[in-house]
């Protein structure tokens, strides 16, 4: 059966309207075929997501937020526990230290390729359930391995399965918020994968200290494992071209029949989704280069400050996980100030123009670009002087709020412009700022050692302030780019 390719239209913000999808119903048909007059009963129309009830739709958020919490710190929990796991395995080699972290990147680079598309082919439920499954397998595995080789053979896993529910978070919040909520939907879901990684290095050295490198990962199975049966009762299937296809099916055929197959065809040009936004649509690479920047000098810090405290201000194992406590204020500060900005600012341009844009989303983009760099510079100069120990946590949290003025506009962009493939916007904006973050932080270690702190961190802020322009830019002229026909992404 021909499947023609469809233009991914932007605009789209309401929902209404199904997309070319080219998943089969039961009836052999894709939903491009039998769905383009299928739109919801009205604007009121109980069914629709949008539709849903508060309590509804921000219990669906808190728990996709709180399960953000659990995996994301899953990545920076273990560092603490690194020199017993080394002495239980006789092993002094810093590859294999370094590689039980680092090698989250590939999870981080290849979850999102996979598990974004099949949720826009198969719905958001079946996706979360799995990620969620196979996430508590390979913790498990992770706290019962015998040997190095096994643990970094589930460590991989457990990357991999990670970036299930993160993906997908902003497209919850595309399903079910309208676009002038979305803002503050946005925040709050942003307090998991920010909130996680900041505190999780001290609970890692604290049961580390108390019990053990191994329960570390029990303690995240146990979490993980409680949050996987909360998601079984409380979650619901969100994506409208999946809920319209199955009201379709069922008025074909009410008694129901077994959905047919999708063609590995199908599957394989979902997948390549992500990365097609990539390479035709310059905004989306243009932002995720930008996410980069933050994303690879908050790692940046979160891998370098603990073991800096220890050997600069003599900190102890677990005093220096406290460090990062800085990275925690100014997330939260990020949020609040984002969040309580951006859907009002919605609201000024749709009474000023009588129309909204995605673009109204990224003004905050700007203050971020010369926040980061700003506690760049902060924290390698009082680093290099020696200064009181609070001084480099103050520059840390310009850091941590910069970067939440860039991912918080990035994200609600993405969601807006993409609305119902928002999954697949996501998912190739993390594959790009994943891979710049996994690169750039090496060389930290010999920079330093050359040039010192002090002009090791201000050659970093110089090039976070090289990106200065690109938000000026995109906030005047990111329209027409997004626009412009020949951007237009054939899916």
């Amino acid at each position: 059966m021909p499947m023609a390719e469809t233009s991914l239209s932007p605009e789209r913000e309401d929902n209404t309207t199904v997309p070319d999808l080219k998943t089969q119903t039961q009836d052999g048909r894709y939903p491009s075929e039998v769905l383009e007059d299928e739109v919801w009963d009205g604007p009121d129309d109980p069914d629709n997501p949008l539709n849903w009830s508060p309590s509804q739709k921000w219990s669906i958020i808190l728990l996709i937020s709180t399960i953000t919490l659990v995996f994301s710190s899953s990545s920076s929990i273990f560092g603490p526990a690194l020199p017993e796991f080394l002495r239980e395995f006789d092993s002094k080699s810093d590859t294999i230290a370094t590689l039980t972290i680092s090698e989250y990147a590939a999870g981080y680079i290849l979850g999102p390729l996979v598990i974004a598309p099949l949720s826009e082919l198969y719905g958001r439920l079946p996706v979360v359930h799995a990620s969620n499954l196979v996430f508590v397998v390979f913790t498990v595995a992770c706290a019962v391995s015998s040997d190095i080789p096994m643990f970094i053979t589930f460590r991989l896993g457990q990357a991999f399965s990670v970036y299930g529910t993160g993906t997908l978070g902003p497209s919850f919040i595309a399903d079910l918020m309208p676009i002038e909520r979305r803002g503050l939907a946005m925040t709050i879901f942003a307090v998991g994968p920010t909130l996680g990684p900041s505190i999780s290095p001290t609970i890692g050295g604290i049961l580390a200290l108390k019990a053990g490198w191994r329960w570390i990962f029990w303690f995240i199975a146990i979490f993980a494992g409680i949050l996987t049966i909360l998601t079984a009762v409380i979650l619901k299937e969100t994506y409208a071209p999946i809920l319209l296809a199955r009201r379709h099916a069922r008025k074909q055929n009410p008694l129901g029949t077994t959905q047919a197959p999708t063609p590995a065809s199908v599957i394989r040009a979902a997948i390549v989704r992500p990365v097609k936004l990539l390479i035709h649509s310059p905004v989306t690479l243009i932002l995720a280069l930008q996410s980069s920047i933050a994303l690879s000098y908050l790692n940046l810090i979160l891998s370098t400050f603990a073991l800096l405290f220890q050997t600069q201000y003599n900190f102890t194992t677990w005093q220096s996980g406290l460090t990062l406590f800085g990275l925690g204020v100014g997330f939260i500060v990020g949020q609040l100030v984002v969040g309580s900005f951006s859907d009002g600012w919605l609201k000024h341009q749709n009474s000023r123009r009588n129309e909204i844009r995605p673009e109204d989303r990224l003004p905050p983009l700007i203050i971020g670009s010369i926040l980061i760099p700003t506690g760049y510079f902060w924290c390698g100069w009082s680093i290099e002087y020696h200064t009181h120990w609070i001084v480099p946590i103050i520059g840390s949290a310009l850091v941590s709020t910069g970067a939440m003025f860039c991912f918080l506009p990035v994200s609600m962009y993405l969601i807006d412009a993409y609305t119902v493939f928002a999954a697949s916007a996501t998912a190739g904006n993390i594959m790009v700022r994943s891979i710049v973050s996994a690169i750039l932080p090496l060389a930290a270690e010999p920079l330093y050692g050359k040039v010192g702190y002090g002009w090791g961190d201000s050659i970093f802020a110089f090039i976070a302030l090289a990106f200065l322009p690109v938000p000026i830019f995109l906030v005047r002229y990111g329209h027409y780019l997004r626009t412009h026909p020949r951007f237009q992404v054939q899916l």
